[in-house]
Protein backbone atom coordinates (compact mmCIF):
# COMPACT_ATOMS: atom_id res chain seq x y z
CA UNK A 1 0.00 0.00 0.00
CA UNK A 2 2.38 2.51 0.85
CA UNK A 3 4.60 2.10 -2.69
CA UNK A 4 0.77 2.80 -4.29
CA UNK A 5 0.09 5.93 -2.23
CA UNK A 6 4.05 7.04 -3.20
CA UNK A 7 2.98 6.51 -7.25
CA UNK A 8 -0.18 8.30 -6.49
CA UNK A 9 1.87 11.56 -5.51
CA UNK A 10 4.53 11.10 -7.83
CA UNK A 11 1.86 10.55 -10.76
CA UNK A 12 0.03 13.41 -9.12
CA UNK A 13 1.77 16.49 -11.48
CA UNK A 14 1.52 14.58 -14.56
CA UNK A 15 -1.16 15.30 -16.89
CA UNK A 16 -1.27 12.90 -19.86
CA UNK A 17 -5.23 14.01 -20.89
CA UNK A 18 -7.17 17.62 -20.89
CA UNK A 19 -8.10 19.26 -17.61
CA UNK A 20 -11.47 17.35 -16.36
CA UNK A 21 -10.33 14.06 -17.24
CA UNK A 22 -9.00 11.39 -15.10
CA UNK A 23 -5.23 11.13 -15.00
CA UNK A 24 -2.89 8.37 -13.98
CA UNK A 25 -2.76 9.32 -10.44
CA UNK A 26 -6.93 9.67 -9.94
CA UNK A 27 -6.62 5.96 -11.61
CA UNK A 28 -4.76 4.77 -9.13
CA UNK A 29 -6.23 6.35 -6.33
CA UNK A 30 -9.46 4.73 -7.00
CA UNK A 31 -7.64 1.32 -7.29
CA UNK A 32 -5.95 2.00 -3.31
CA UNK A 33 -10.06 3.19 -2.68
CA UNK A 34 -11.44 -0.78 -3.61
CA UNK A 35 -8.19 -2.34 -2.16
CA UNK A 36 -9.06 -0.05 1.80
CA UNK A 37 -12.53 -0.40 1.32
CA UNK A 38 -12.72 -3.74 2.32
CA UNK A 39 -10.50 -3.18 5.69
CA UNK A 40 -12.51 -3.69 8.79
CA UNK A 41 -11.79 0.02 10.55
CA UNK A 42 -13.04 1.83 13.41
CA UNK A 43 -12.98 5.69 13.03
CA UNK A 44 -13.81 8.68 15.44
CA UNK A 45 -17.30 10.59 15.94
CA UNK A 46 -15.40 13.50 14.29
CA UNK A 47 -14.34 11.69 11.35
CA UNK A 48 -17.82 9.86 11.11
CA UNK A 49 -19.18 13.20 11.08
CA UNK A 50 -17.37 14.55 8.17
CA UNK A 51 -17.84 11.56 6.30
CA UNK A 52 -21.57 11.72 6.77
CA UNK A 53 -21.75 15.68 6.08
CA UNK A 54 -19.76 15.19 3.05
CA UNK A 55 -21.69 12.00 1.73
CA UNK A 56 -24.79 14.61 2.18
CA UNK A 57 -22.91 17.34 0.20
CA UNK A 58 -22.27 14.87 -2.65
CA UNK A 59 -25.57 13.43 -2.81
CA UNK A 60 -27.23 17.36 -3.13
CA UNK A 61 -24.81 18.03 -5.82
CA UNK A 62 -25.83 15.04 -7.56
CA UNK A 63 -29.86 16.19 -6.97
CA UNK A 64 -28.95 19.38 -8.06
CA UNK A 65 -26.98 18.77 -11.54
CA UNK A 66 -29.42 15.86 -12.15
CA UNK A 67 -32.40 18.15 -11.87
CA UNK A 68 -30.77 21.16 -14.11
CA UNK A 69 -29.55 17.81 -17.00
CA UNK A 70 -33.19 16.98 -16.89
CA UNK A 71 -34.71 20.38 -17.31
CA UNK A 72 -31.22 21.27 -19.86
CA UNK A 73 -32.37 17.86 -21.53
CA UNK A 74 -29.68 15.46 -20.81
CA UNK A 75 -26.79 18.05 -20.85
CA UNK A 76 -24.03 15.23 -19.55
CA UNK A 77 -21.20 17.88 -18.36
CA UNK A 78 -23.37 18.44 -14.75
CA UNK A 79 -23.37 14.92 -14.87
CA UNK A 80 -19.61 14.84 -14.99
CA UNK A 81 -19.32 17.83 -12.66
CA UNK A 82 -21.26 15.82 -9.89
CA UNK A 83 -18.90 13.20 -10.31
CA UNK A 84 -15.76 14.92 -9.62
CA UNK A 85 -17.18 15.58 -5.83
CA UNK A 86 -17.71 11.63 -5.73
CA UNK A 87 -14.60 11.40 -6.62
CA UNK A 88 -13.29 13.64 -4.09
CA UNK A 89 -15.22 12.29 -1.27
CA UNK A 90 -13.65 8.53 -1.90
CA UNK A 91 -10.41 10.24 -1.76
CA UNK A 92 -11.14 11.60 1.63
CA UNK A 93 -12.61 8.06 3.00
CA UNK A 94 -9.49 6.67 1.74
CA UNK A 95 -6.87 8.94 3.56
CA UNK A 96 -8.77 8.43 6.79
CA UNK A 97 -8.82 4.85 7.30
CA UNK A 98 -5.22 4.24 6.28
CA UNK A 99 -4.29 6.63 8.51
CA UNK A 100 -6.72 4.60 11.38
CA UNK A 101 -4.96 1.50 10.31
CA UNK A 102 -1.67 2.32 9.74
CA UNK A 103 -1.23 5.48 12.13
CA UNK A 104 1.56 7.84 12.03
CA UNK A 105 3.32 5.63 9.64
CA UNK A 106 1.36 6.20 6.88
CA UNK A 107 1.57 10.34 7.70
CA UNK A 108 5.40 9.55 7.01
CA UNK A 109 4.56 7.75 3.91
CA UNK A 110 2.68 10.41 2.84
CA UNK A 111 5.43 13.33 3.35
CA UNK A 112 8.12 11.56 1.50
CA UNK A 113 6.08 10.91 -1.06
CA UNK A 114 5.44 13.98 -1.48
CA UNK A 115 9.10 15.42 -1.33
CA UNK A 116 9.86 13.36 -3.80
CA UNK A 117 7.85 14.52 -6.03
CA UNK A 118 8.09 18.02 -5.86
CA UNK A 119 12.27 17.48 -6.21
CA UNK A 120 11.61 15.29 -9.16
CA UNK A 121 9.45 18.47 -10.55
CA UNK A 122 12.30 20.65 -9.36
CA UNK A 123 15.00 18.52 -11.63
CA UNK A 124 12.67 18.62 -14.38
CA UNK A 125 12.13 22.60 -14.15
CA UNK A 126 16.04 22.78 -14.39
CA UNK A 127 16.42 19.97 -17.31
CA UNK A 128 13.22 20.92 -19.22
CA UNK A 129 13.30 23.55 -22.14
CA UNK A 130 10.83 25.80 -22.57
CA UNK A 131 9.94 29.45 -23.84
CA UNK A 132 6.95 30.06 -21.86
CA UNK A 133 7.34 32.92 -19.25
CA UNK A 134 4.90 30.86 -17.30
CA UNK A 135 6.11 27.49 -16.13
CA UNK A 136 4.00 24.67 -15.62
CA UNK A 137 6.39 21.50 -16.53
CA UNK A 138 3.81 18.38 -17.61
CA UNK A 139 0.68 20.28 -16.30
CA UNK A 140 -1.90 21.15 -18.38
CA UNK A 141 -1.33 25.12 -17.09
CA UNK A 142 0.44 27.33 -14.50
CA UNK A 143 -2.08 27.71 -11.63
CA UNK A 144 -2.32 23.68 -11.42
CA UNK A 145 1.67 23.86 -10.73
CA UNK A 146 1.45 26.35 -8.50
CA UNK A 147 -1.57 25.12 -6.64
CA UNK A 148 0.09 21.85 -6.43
CA UNK A 149 2.98 23.07 -5.01
CA UNK A 150 0.91 25.34 -2.46
CA UNK A 151 -0.55 21.88 -1.67
CA UNK A 152 2.50 20.12 -0.95
CA UNK A 153 3.47 22.80 1.47
CA UNK A 154 -0.20 22.73 3.29
CA UNK A 155 -0.14 18.81 3.45
CA UNK A 156 3.37 18.74 4.98
CA UNK A 157 3.07 21.73 7.68
CA UNK A 158 -0.48 19.53 8.70
CA UNK A 159 1.63 16.43 9.17
CA UNK A 160 4.53 18.49 11.03
CA UNK A 161 1.92 19.59 13.70
CA UNK A 162 1.00 16.32 13.83
CA UNK A 163 4.21 14.37 14.44
CA UNK A 164 5.36 16.98 16.97
CA UNK A 165 7.80 18.73 14.09
CA UNK A 166 10.44 15.81 13.92
CA UNK A 167 10.40 15.97 9.94
CA UNK A 168 12.92 19.29 8.67
CA UNK A 169 10.00 20.72 6.10
CA UNK A 170 12.42 23.87 4.95
CA UNK A 171 13.99 21.82 2.19
CA UNK A 172 9.95 21.05 1.04
CA UNK A 173 9.18 24.29 1.43
CA UNK A 174 12.13 25.65 0.07
CA UNK A 175 11.66 23.58 -3.71
CA UNK A 176 7.74 24.37 -3.73
CA UNK A 177 8.38 27.88 -3.16
CA UNK A 178 10.47 27.51 -6.31
CA UNK A 179 7.92 25.98 -8.52
CA UNK A 180 5.25 28.83 -7.14
CA UNK A 181 7.74 31.32 -8.72
CA UNK A 182 8.32 29.84 -11.96
CA UNK A 183 4.50 29.40 -12.31
CA UNK A 184 4.30 33.01 -11.75
CA UNK A 185 1.37 32.36 -9.78
CA UNK A 186 0.20 34.95 -7.75
CA UNK A 187 -2.48 33.40 -5.64
CA UNK A 188 -0.07 30.84 -4.62
CA UNK A 189 2.83 32.93 -4.16
CA UNK A 190 0.94 35.10 -1.50
CA UNK A 191 -1.26 32.14 -0.22
CA UNK A 192 2.60 30.56 0.09
CA UNK A 193 4.70 32.99 1.61
CA UNK A 194 1.87 33.73 4.40
CA UNK A 195 1.77 30.20 4.89
CA UNK A 196 5.35 29.73 5.70
CA UNK A 197 5.46 33.57 7.81
CA UNK A 198 2.95 32.11 9.74
CA UNK A 199 4.54 28.81 10.28
CA UNK A 200 8.01 30.29 11.46
CA UNK A 201 6.36 32.70 13.61
CA UNK A 202 4.33 30.03 15.38
CA UNK A 203 7.50 28.15 15.17
CA UNK A 204 9.85 30.43 17.34
CA UNK A 205 10.74 29.51 20.72
CA UNK A 206 14.41 29.44 22.54
CA UNK A 207 15.93 26.20 20.88
CA UNK A 208 15.31 27.48 17.97
CA UNK A 209 15.34 31.13 17.46
CA UNK A 210 18.84 31.45 16.15
CA UNK A 211 18.39 28.94 13.26
CA UNK A 212 14.99 30.92 12.59
CA UNK A 213 16.43 34.11 13.02
CA UNK A 214 19.17 33.47 10.57
CA UNK A 215 17.20 31.76 7.55
CA UNK A 216 14.60 35.25 7.81
CA UNK A 217 17.36 37.07 7.32
CA UNK A 218 19.11 34.42 4.33
CA UNK A 219 15.35 35.05 2.63
CA UNK A 220 15.45 38.81 3.03
CA UNK A 221 19.44 39.41 1.88
CA UNK A 222 18.50 37.44 -1.03
CA UNK A 223 15.03 38.98 -2.00
CA UNK A 224 16.60 42.39 -1.66
CA UNK A 225 19.83 41.48 -3.94
CA UNK A 226 17.21 39.93 -6.51
CA UNK A 227 15.71 44.00 -6.36
CA UNK A 228 18.64 46.04 -6.29
CA UNK A 229 20.14 43.43 -9.15
CA UNK A 230 17.49 44.10 -11.92
CA UNK A 231 19.34 44.14 -15.00
CA UNK A 232 18.35 44.70 -18.48
CA UNK A 233 19.46 40.93 -19.16
CA UNK A 234 17.36 37.71 -19.67
CA UNK A 235 17.99 36.57 -16.52
CA UNK A 236 15.79 38.94 -14.93
CA UNK A 237 12.85 38.82 -17.48
CA UNK A 238 11.19 36.19 -15.26
CA UNK A 239 11.34 38.02 -12.38
CA UNK A 240 10.35 41.37 -13.68
CA UNK A 241 6.84 40.23 -14.88
CA UNK A 242 6.23 37.96 -11.66
CA UNK A 243 6.62 41.04 -9.63
CA UNK A 244 3.87 42.78 -11.98
CA UNK A 245 1.79 39.85 -11.61
CA UNK A 246 2.09 39.89 -8.10
CA UNK A 247 2.08 44.02 -7.23
CA UNK A 248 -0.27 44.97 -10.41
CA UNK A 249 -3.43 44.02 -8.69
CA UNK A 250 -5.70 44.98 -11.35
CA UNK A 251 -3.96 43.03 -13.84
CA UNK A 252 -6.26 40.33 -14.84
CA UNK A 253 -8.40 40.64 -11.78
CA UNK A 254 -11.47 42.10 -12.72
CA UNK A 255 -14.03 39.98 -10.96
CA UNK A 256 -16.71 40.25 -13.78
CA UNK A 257 -14.10 38.38 -15.70
CA UNK A 258 -13.98 35.68 -12.60
CA UNK A 259 -17.54 35.52 -12.55
CA UNK A 260 -18.44 37.56 -9.94
CA UNK A 261 -20.97 39.10 -11.99
CA UNK A 262 -23.58 36.05 -12.16
CA UNK A 263 -24.41 37.25 -8.55
CA UNK A 264 -26.24 40.14 -9.98
CA UNK A 265 -27.53 39.06 -13.16
CA UNK A 266 -28.88 35.49 -12.00
CA UNK A 267 -29.99 36.07 -8.24
CA UNK A 268 -33.02 33.93 -8.27
CA UNK A 269 -30.25 30.73 -8.46
CA UNK A 270 -29.08 31.30 -4.83
CA UNK A 271 -31.38 29.82 -3.09
CA UNK A 272 -30.78 25.90 -5.03
CA UNK A 273 -28.60 26.59 -6.82
CA UNK A 274 -27.85 26.57 -10.89
CA UNK A 275 -26.04 23.83 -11.12
CA UNK A 276 -22.24 23.17 -12.38
CA UNK A 277 -21.99 22.98 -16.07
CA UNK A 278 -23.33 24.50 -19.37
CA UNK A 279 -21.96 27.87 -18.89
CA UNK A 280 -22.79 28.99 -22.02
CA UNK A 281 -26.69 29.77 -20.23
CA UNK A 282 -25.22 32.40 -18.16
CA UNK A 283 -25.42 36.19 -18.68
CA UNK A 284 -21.90 36.56 -17.86
CA UNK A 285 -18.42 38.25 -19.02
CA UNK A 286 -16.94 35.02 -18.04
CA UNK A 287 -17.49 31.89 -20.43
CA UNK A 288 -16.76 29.34 -17.87
CA UNK A 289 -16.55 28.50 -14.27
CA UNK A 290 -16.71 30.83 -11.28
CA UNK A 291 -12.76 31.74 -10.52
CA UNK A 292 -13.82 31.12 -6.56
CA UNK A 293 -14.33 28.28 -4.39
CA UNK A 294 -16.71 29.48 -2.34
CA UNK A 295 -18.85 31.59 -5.09
CA UNK A 296 -18.73 28.13 -7.35
CA UNK A 297 -20.40 26.61 -4.00
CA UNK A 298 -22.94 29.25 -3.75
CA UNK A 299 -24.27 29.98 -7.27
CA UNK A 300 -23.80 26.08 -8.54
CA UNK A 301 -25.55 24.64 -5.59
CA UNK A 302 -27.08 27.82 -3.62
CA UNK A 303 -27.21 28.22 0.07
CA UNK A 304 -27.91 25.04 0.94
CA UNK A 305 -24.80 23.62 -0.64
CA UNK A 306 -22.77 26.72 0.71
CA UNK A 307 -23.75 25.68 4.49
CA UNK A 308 -22.84 21.84 3.61
CA UNK A 309 -19.72 22.98 2.12
CA UNK A 310 -19.06 25.23 4.95
CA UNK A 311 -20.23 22.83 7.55
CA UNK A 312 -17.47 19.96 5.98
CA UNK A 313 -14.55 22.73 6.63
CA UNK A 314 -15.93 23.43 10.29
CA UNK A 315 -15.92 19.64 11.06
CA UNK A 316 -12.28 19.31 9.54
CA UNK A 317 -10.49 22.07 11.96
CA UNK A 318 -13.23 21.69 15.16
CA UNK A 319 -11.15 21.75 18.29
CA UNK A 320 -8.08 21.88 15.85
CA UNK A 321 -5.79 24.79 17.28
CA UNK A 322 -4.97 27.63 14.77
CA UNK A 323 -1.04 26.95 14.50
CA UNK A 324 -2.34 23.35 13.55
CA UNK A 325 -5.14 24.44 10.61
CA UNK A 326 -3.94 27.89 9.64
CA UNK A 327 -2.17 26.27 6.10
CA UNK A 328 -5.96 25.64 5.18
CA UNK A 329 -6.76 29.15 5.73
CA UNK A 330 -3.93 30.23 3.20
CA UNK A 331 -5.26 27.52 1.07
CA UNK A 332 -8.26 29.55 0.67
CA UNK A 333 -6.13 32.83 -0.48
CA UNK A 334 -5.81 30.81 -3.50
CA UNK A 335 -9.24 29.91 -4.17
CA UNK A 336 -10.93 33.06 -3.50
CA UNK A 337 -9.78 33.61 -7.29
CA UNK A 338 -9.29 30.16 -8.52
CA UNK A 339 -11.78 26.98 -8.17
CA UNK A 340 -9.27 24.52 -6.85
CA UNK A 341 -12.38 22.68 -5.16
CA UNK A 342 -11.62 19.36 -7.73
CA UNK A 343 -8.22 18.61 -6.79
CA UNK A 344 -7.72 15.53 -4.73
CA UNK A 345 -5.03 17.10 -2.31
CA UNK A 346 -7.55 19.47 -1.10
CA UNK A 347 -10.00 17.06 -0.05
CA UNK A 348 -6.39 15.13 1.30
CA UNK A 349 -5.70 18.14 3.02
CA UNK A 350 -9.50 18.05 4.85
CA UNK A 351 -8.86 14.61 6.14
CA UNK A 352 -5.56 15.31 7.64
CA UNK A 353 -7.27 17.65 9.17
CA UNK A 354 -10.00 16.25 11.06
CA UNK A 355 -7.46 13.21 12.74
CA UNK A 356 -4.74 15.70 13.72
CA UNK A 357 -5.62 15.41 17.08
CA UNK A 358 -6.59 11.88 17.23
CA UNK A 359 -4.02 10.11 19.09
CA UNK A 360 -2.06 7.25 17.29
CA UNK A 361 1.39 6.78 17.02
CA UNK A 362 1.20 3.07 14.49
Amino acid sequence: MNILIFLFFLLKPFYLFKSGMPQMADILMIFIFLITFFKKIKITDKEKNLIVWNLLFVVYIFIVNGVWALILKGELELIKQSVYYLYNFLVLITIIALYENKGNKFLKVIFNSIFVSSLLQFIILLFKDSTEMRRYLYFNNPNQLGYFSLLSIAICLVINYKLDKKINVYPLIGINLILIVASLSRGAFIGAILMVITYIILSINKRNFLKIYFLVIIIFVILISIVYLELEIDTFKHYRYFKFRVFNLDYDDNLSYRGYDRFINHSNYLILGAGEGVYKRFNSKLLGEVHSVLVNILFSYGIIGFIMFLNIIYISIYKVKFKRFHPLIYVFIYNMVHNGIRHSMFWILLALLSIIEVKKNG
